[in-house]
């Protein structure tokens, strides 16, 4: 049993798509509890959201737990919630922007419970990340791509055995042991969206590695204009106008690895 952190501040329309995908295509029966940490919104994010989450405490008997922050980072809302007395020992956390596939999470599981030596385990295939780099080193390690080629390509539906590719930082998504926000120090949000990559990189010691094969998981807010007659473009221009997101690198439109996705309707319809 693992707890599930889901983490929304504005982007309405972003927060229904991505929660839609989120409870179609999460296996329930691995959730003790499901927390929503809403980070301040000043749209309609909140009023509009809670009935949705009642629903899915009625659908699947998941505890749910409703926490309003105004902390302005997702770094230190991981920090206050890993150190939450009542947190399993093991967690994902999925932001508002995130559209999982069908067996994510048991995937992810699989991976963790047979490798308990990894402490992160990061969820974006190749084609979702973007090489950063801290301190002079890159992310992710260069051995990943010789990994990706060992194991194959992303998933899309079928079932096959996962592992991990180890690298020296993962991604802000993925599934975390609570225990290393107390094993290791050094968590200082730097901004909105910094410190979890240093905290990562800084301490060498923690064991960091990408879920292979790779799953289809994408972010919205990466999508091209040529990716559903443009709506979520047009979505992520609005919200970066409003300061609601940053403007990032999008997605290369000749690789569409995110079609397997039909936007699903929003929850009060799939419980039907």
């Amino acid at each position: 049993m693992i707890d599930l952190l889901y983490i929304t501040k504005n982007r309405l329309e972003f927060t229904k798509a991505s929660f839609a995908a989120l409870a179609a295509n999460t296996d329930w029966t691995l959730i003790s509890k499901f927390w929503v940490y809403d980070d301040g919104s000043v749209d309609d994010t909140r009023r509009c959201m809670d009935e949705l989450y009642s629903e899915l405490h009625v659908r699947y008997g998941v505890r749910v737990h409703q926490v309003y922050t105004q902390m302005g980072s997702p770094a230190a809302i991981m920090r206050e919630f890993a150190l939450h007395s009542d947190v399993s020992p093991l967690f994902a956390k999925i932001d508002n922007d995130v559209i999982v596939p069908p067996g994510w999470l048991n995937a992810c599981c699989d991976v963790m419970i047979t490798h308990p030596e990894l402490d992160l385990l990061g969820i974006e295939p190749p084609e979702s990340r973007t090489p950063h780099y801290t301190g002079g080193r890159k992310s992710p390690h260069p051995e990943y791509d010789i990994q990706i080629q060992l194991f194959g390509p992303m998933m899309r539906g079928q079932t096959q055995l996962h592992g991990y590719a180890p690298c020296d930082s993962i991604g802000g998504i993925g599934l975390m042991r609570t225990s290393i926000f107390k094993r290791f120090k050094g968590l200082m949000p730097h901004s909105i969206y910094g410190g979890f990559t240093e905290f990562q990189l800084n301490n060498p010691a923690m064991k960091k590695g990408w879920v292979t094969p790779p799953l289809p998981v994408f972010l919205l807010d990466r999508l091209p204009s040529s990716a559903y007659d443009g709506h979520f473009r047009r979505l992520s221009n609005e919200y970066i106008a409003k300061g609601w997101q940053r403007a990032w690198s999008g997605y290369d439109s000749a690789n569409p690895f995110w079609e397997w996705w039909k936007p699903e309707p929003i929850l009060a319809e799939i419980v039907k």
